[in-house]
């Protein structure tokens, strides 16, 4: 089930005033205008490219999404696939030489997910993001996430 958050049934108070919004395209006071994804993800490594064994696992109250491995373009899902979890990735071409500097990636769920990121050598960055609030809004608004792929002290596997 594809959860989308749709605006435009109250709109935004337009004297919200507060600040610009963190992603996307928004209305008056940063409220959203249209559908858009909850979270963006923005996944780095400390030391260079995203690891290409980098792999994304995401719960919600649906459920759990397929796992995304950078590795398997098997895996490397669009929203028309019935997937929450979009990672901007082209299947046709695959991983550029050299690797990603930057894996981007789209989480279309609604309400506290649960993100776990890993890849070999790197320690896991498990987290539960919770939807960003502004006051006029009708609902949440979309939020960047940034997290950075940290080695890990004893050279293990990450998990």
């Amino acid at each position: 089930m594809l959860a989308l958050w749709l605006a435009g049934e109250g709109g935004c108070d337009a004297g919200a005033g507060n600040g610009p919004p963190p992603s996307g395209q928004a209305g008056a006071g940063g409220c959203p205008t249209g559908p858009q994804a909850q979270f963006v993800l923005h996944v780095t490594a400390e030391d260079g490219p995203v690891p290409a064994d980098t792999s994304l696992r995401v719960k919600w109250s649906v459920g759990e999404e397929p796992e995304f491995l950078l590795s398997d373009p098997t895996t490397w899902k669009t929203l028309e696939d019935g997937s929450n979890l979009v990672c901007q990735v082209d299947a046709d071409a695959g991983l550029p030489p050299g690797g990603l500097d930057e894996l981007v990636c789209e989480l279309w769920t609604s309400g506290a997910t649960e993100v776990e990121v890993s890849a070999t050598g790197y320690g896991t960055d498990k987290r539960t993001l919770m939807p960003e609030q502004i006051e006029g809004c009708d609902g949440p608004i979309p939020a960047d996430v940034p997290i950075e792929l940290v080695r890990a002290l004893d050279g293990g596997a990450g998990e």
